[in-house]
This record gives C-alpha cells, sequence and structure tokens, in this order.
C-alpha cells in the first residue's frame, strides 16, 4: 500500500532541501573567500620575487659596467689581444679577477700565460 505524503511533510522536505542550498552556498561563499587569499598571498610573493629579481639584474649590469670601466684601463693590451686573438664569449669577474673566454675556439695554457705577460 502507498503511503500518502502530508502537506507538511512537503513543507518539511522544501525546507531541509533549502537548508541545504544555503549550506552549499556558505561552503561555496568560504570556498571563494580562501581561493581569493590564496591568489592573493601568491601575487603578493610574485611581486617580490620580481622585484628580487629586477634587485639583482641591477646589481649585474652595475658588475658589467665596473668589468667594462677595469677593461677599458686596460688600454691598448686588452684591444690588442680582443683584435688579433679571440672574440670575448664568457666574462667571468672574482674578487678583482678577469677571465675572458673564446667558447668557439680552442684555448690553451700557452694563450692564457701570453695574454698574461702581455697585460704585465
Amino acid at each position: 500500500m502507498a503511503m500518502a505524503t502530508t502537506l507538511d511533510e512537503v513543507w518539511a522536505l522544501f525546507r531541509e532541501t533549502d537548508r541545504k542550498f544555503q549550506d552549499t552556498d556558505r561552503k561555496l561563499q568560504e570556498s571563494r573567500a580562501e581561493t581569493d587569499r590564496e591568489i592573493n598571498e601568491l601575487a603578493r610573493e610574485a611581486k617580490e620575487a620580481s622585484r628580487r629579481v629586477d634587485l639583482q639584474i641591477e646589481k649585474l649590469g652595475q658588475k658589467v659596467d665596473q668589468v667594462s670601466d677595469n677593461l677599458d684601463k686596460l688600454g691598448g693590451k686588452w684591444g690588442h689581444f680582443v683584435e688579433n686573438r679571440m672574440e670575448i664569449d664568457v666574462l667571468v669577474v672574482n674578487a678583482g679577477h678577469v677571465v675572458a673566454v673564446e667558447v668557439k675556439s680552442s684555448l690553451s695554457v700557452a694563450d692564457v700565460k701570453e695574454f698574461m705577460v702581455n697585460l704585465a
């Protein structure tokens, strides 16, 4: 035998459904707020990382300028070496020392020694 559903039971089902919709809406809003907080935090971290990278690039630019100034001070000896021997592909600066390397060619110990003698 089929059970008859009363009007009060139907209204109770509507109220329960409405409560579940409200609960789902609240959870979605909380989730959205948490997602927004996470996105804002990631954006802040990205901005800070970008600032640090920009600072490192600026410092590198200053180092390049210093190396360029030091190379200018070497005068004709450096120009002679570059014009007659190699194109510089790698220039390494550390603690006041400069190492220039042409990657496309063979650089022997004798070449480096000759260069050091020419600088003296």
